[in-house]
């Protein structure tokens, strides 16, 4: 990679960068109106342990290892949110399937 190509990557990576910061400055209003964000707001802590379980699922296989760890997270995370815990349920449902993981 000569010196060109580098100054040309530097520069769209910077451009972007400034691109991705601005636009939601630029057009506040109709962001606003286009993304709701009120849903969001109201349910940001569904929405988050919505992505905690999709991040568990990224490496699936169907090893004994690796079924055994994610029943044994989703089940502790099962039974703390319907116990409207949802909080611990994050937290605990996360350490015991990295746990497992570490030492399983």
């Amino acid at each position: 990679m000569d010196n060109f190509d580098k100054i040309s990557f530097a520069t769209a990576l910077i451009l972007a960068t400034q691109a991705t910061r601005l636009i939601p400055l630029i057009f506040r209003e109709q962001l606003e109106k286009l993304l709701n964000f009120g849903f969001i707001k109201n349910h940001l802590g569904d929405l988050i342990i919505f992505f905690l379980i999709i991040y568990c699922y990224r490496d699936f296989s169907f090893t004994n290892e690796y079924l055994l760890r994610l029943t044994v997270g989703m089940v502790v995370f099962t039974v703390q949110w319907v116990k409207g815990n949802s909080l611990m349920s994050i937290f605990l449902g996360t350490a015991l399937y990295m746990g497992a993981r570490i030492f399983i």
